[in-house]
Order: structure tokens, then C-alpha cells, then sequence
């Protein structure tokens, strides 16, 4: 047991450094960006701050993986997957996601953050618009409200009007397997990290 504490004390202290370490090349990006500035190298002084920007999104991304479940018990699970988009582009995104297997079954955990279709989607997923179309069930899970897709066997929900959670298995997988999914998401963190 004292073995795992002292682990687990050594990943975290790890952890805390690289963080600390890209938060370095953030300040360094910043005060590359205005010197540049200060001399009138306004391009310099922009892709300094794209890549200062670029590494806060990469941040931003290891917080979102951090958040996606592990997987249940006898279940496999592949290694987080996520990416950035700048805002400059469709008014940017962060997705990540994160694949289960077990046996023929697969479960994908997906989160879709800081996106501004996410907010266009609240209504057509939990307000019943996607019902009324004939896009899936509304479905109330834990008190959350849900958008069931026979189609996609999915499970789609938007969590403080900013992230879209996506639960999907394949054609073999059963409902209760997302539903357990679903449960192991971490509502209040996402939240959080959301708002």
C-alpha cells in the first residue's frame, strides 16, 4: 500500500512539473510577444502569441482527458485522443475522447468544449427539439437530460450550455453498457471545467 502512495506522490510531483514547465513556455511566448511588440514587429509579436495560445489550448486539452472515465471493469481502454481548434477557425473547439473495448463491444466517451455550436445544440438535444424531429428519445439519466439515438446507439447531453458529452457504442454494444458509461462520467468536474 505504501508503494502505491509513494507512486502515485512521484506521478503527481511529475505531473506538477510538466505543468509548470509548459506554463513557463506560455510566459516566455507572452514576454517574446511583447518585446516584439515593444520594437513594432508586429508579426513576431502575433506568432508569439499564437504559440503562447496554442500551448494554453494544449493545457486546456490534458485538463478535458483528465476527465474522461476509466474504463469498467473488464473493459480495455485505448488512451485519450483530443485536439484544439483556434477560434479563428468555425469559432473554435476542444474535443477529446477516449475508446472502450470489451470482447466485440466498444464504448467511445466523447467531449466536445468552448465550441460555439455546442450552444446551438442545447435546445435541439435536451429541449426537445430533437424528439419532435425524430432525431432519438429524450432519456433522463441520473436527473440529466439525454438525447438517445437508436441509429447511432448514442447517448448525446449538454453539460452547462458549453460541452456536449457523447456516449457511443457500437451496434453490438447494449444500452446499459453506455448507460454505465454515463454514470462514470464526473458531472460536477465537467461543469466546472466548463463553465
Amino acid at each position: 500500500m505504501r508503494r502505491h502512495g509513494a507512486v502515485a506522490a512521484a506521478l503527481a510531483v511529475l505531473l506538477l512539473s510538466a505543468a509548470a514547465a509548459q506554463a513557463d513556455e506560455v510566459t516566455s511566448e507572452i514576454n517574446k510577444a511583447l518585446a516584439a511588440y515593444d520594437k513594432k514587429d508586429l508579426k513576431g509579436a502575433a506568432s508569439a502569441l499564437d504559440t503562447a495560445a496554442t500551448l494554453i489550448r494544449q493545457q486546456e486539452t490534458a485538463e478535458w482527458k483528465a476527465l474522461l472515465p476509466g474504463p469498467l471493469p473488464g473493459w480495455n481502454a485505448e488512451a485519450p485522443e483530443g485536439s484544439a481548434i483556434s477560434p479563428a477557425l468555425f469559432g473554435g473547439a476542444l474535443t477529446v475522447s477516449r475508446r472502450y473495448v470489451k470482447g466485440k463491444n466498444t464504448v467511445t466517451v466523447s467531449f466536445v468544449a468552448n465550441a460555439p455550436m455546442v450552444q446551438a445544440l442545447t435546445q435541439f438535444l435536451t429541449g426537445g427539439f430533437g424528439v419532435m424531429l425524430g432525431a432519438g428519445k429524450l432519456e433522463i439519466i441520473a436527473g440529466r437530460r439525454f438525447l438517445y439515438s437508436k441509429n447511432d446507439n448514442s447517448y448525446e447531453s449538454v453539460v452547462a450550455k458549453t460541452v456536449l458529452v457523447k456516449v457511443e457504442g457500437n451496434p453490438t454494444t447494449h444500452k446499459a453498457a453506455l448507460r454505465r458509461y454515463i454514470d462514470a462520467i464526473e458531472f460536477a468536474a465537467v461543469k466546472r471545467l466548463g463553465s
